[in-house]
């Protein structure tokens, strides 16, 4: 194993010999990849793991009487949801529209990190063959954490093994 170091999130993350950092601290629709790590390709792809920040709260952790809206798609507002599982909900009618031949495999909600959390399993078919990818969203009261795994499918086992690790590992890291 070998360890990469965010200066700019002071975030340290351990990875395989073999894989390295594509992406660091580069935006993505509102939010910000801190980093990608890509393993070796394979006939259907190239297997990634990302840590990613929105520097907002997406869900709404006020008493119930009070409704906090954000802007949403094309600015319009938007009611945050109040819950992982509404969350979920939001993000499976996103995907649905952006990825082909979608089948949802699992969802949960818990808690990683000490946050709440609500993780999503899905495959999709990619390119060259089946992409297996696991969202698993982090939420904080100013800061929102999204980790995710994609990997083609005949390298998902070996994958989300290291996936895993960075999941039971990661610390938040942003205020």
């Amino acid at each position: 194993m070998k360890t990469y170091h965010n200066q700019k999130w002071n975030l340290s993350l351990d990875h395989p010999n073999d894989w390295e950092p594509i992406w660091e601290n580069e935006p993505d629709g509102g939010w910000e990849i801190v980093v990608g790590m890509a393993g070796k390709p394979s006939r259907s792809g190239r297997p990634l793991v990302t840590i990613r920040v929105f520097e907002h709260a997406v869900l709404n952790f006020q008493p119930s009487n009070v409704t906090v809206y954000a802007a949403g798609g094309a600015g319009e507002p938007m009611e945050l949801p109040r819950s992982p599982g509404e969350y979920n909900e939001i993000c499976k009618r996103e995907l649905v529209n952006v990825l082909p031949g979608l089948h949802f495999l699992s969802e949960k909600t818990g808690t990683v990190a000490g946050m709440p959390s609500g993780t999503l399993l899905y495959s999709y078919q990619g390119g060259t063959g089946t992409i297996r990818e696991t969202q698993i969203n982090l939420f904080g009261h100013a800061v929102t954490y999204r980790l995710m795994c994609e990997t083609p499918e005949e390298q998902s086992q070996a994958v989300e093994k290291y996936f895993d690790s960075v999941v039971a590992n990661f610390q938040p890291f942003a205020a």
